[in-house]
């Protein structure tokens, strides 16, 4: 599986006096939603495009829940998600609440295929 991409050219932000170099920047071609991930997947197998929608409807939900219990969720070859928090600093752990969460974002591990 080849990745189409593009160059992009880019300075150095820490050298603002060097030459720019040039940069891959993976292409993005349309998007694909949940509506279309269920057709494709049930065109691949016996499973009907309904029951697959229900499934991932339902990895949504549990997903959601998971990273609320802090969990790490591991979905085979396709890789590892997991939470991760950014906060402001407390000058001592009884300080810090959850009010100085400022971020949390996914991060995705990809399993051995797809890296």
């Amino acid at each position: 599986m080849s990745i189409k991409f593009k160059p992009i050219s880019r300075y150095n932000l820490n050298d603002p006096a060097s030459k720019p170099k040039f940069y891959a920047v993976a292409l993005k071609q349309g998007k694909v939603d949940i509506d279309d991930l269920s057709r494709l997947i049930s065109d691949r197998c016996t499973v009907s495009r309904a029951d697959v929608y229900a499934v991932l409807v339902s990895l949504e939900d549990v997903m959601a829940d998971l990273f609320s219990e802090g969990k790490t969720i591991v979905l085979g070859n396709i890789g590892t998600f997991s939470i991760s928090l950014s906060s402001e600093g407390a000058e001592t752990a009884e300080a810090l609440k959850p009010s100085m969460i400022t971020k949390a974002r996914i991060i995705y591990r990809a399993g051995k295929p797809f890296r």
